[in-house]
């Protein structure tokens, strides 16, 4: 996975990037924290909130299900809004890396 983001460098220059992770308990916060520095060095934007899913088997129960789907809604609203203020930024004004 690195590799792929290392490769399309230039791309991720003042994008916005979100991240959604699954697992048991930490539900891959670890491995989110650890790509959240990759994309800082990219000089992407990274969200703050996470969509984390505990896959027990087969898939999260309702409760879970529900908690998911509402962390999913704040992300892409967050994506959303960062997504229209870095495109407008870079129409006014190109990215200096």
């Amino acid at each position: 996975m690195k590799q792929a983001i290392d490769h399309a460098y230039d791309e991720w220059q003042a994008e916005p990037v979100g991240f959604v992770s699954y697992g048991c308990g930490s539900i891959g916060l670890h491995a989110v924290d650890q790509l959240r520095t990759v994309f800082v060095a990219l000089h992407a934007v990274t969200m703050p909130d996470v969509v984390g899913v505990d896959l027990l088997d087969g898939g999260p129960p309702p409760p879970a299900a529900d908690r998911c789907e509402r962390a999913a809604d704040v992300l892409l609203g967050q994506l959303r809004w960062w997504g229209l203020a870095l495109r407008d930024g870079r129409a006014a004004r190109p990215y200096v890396s």
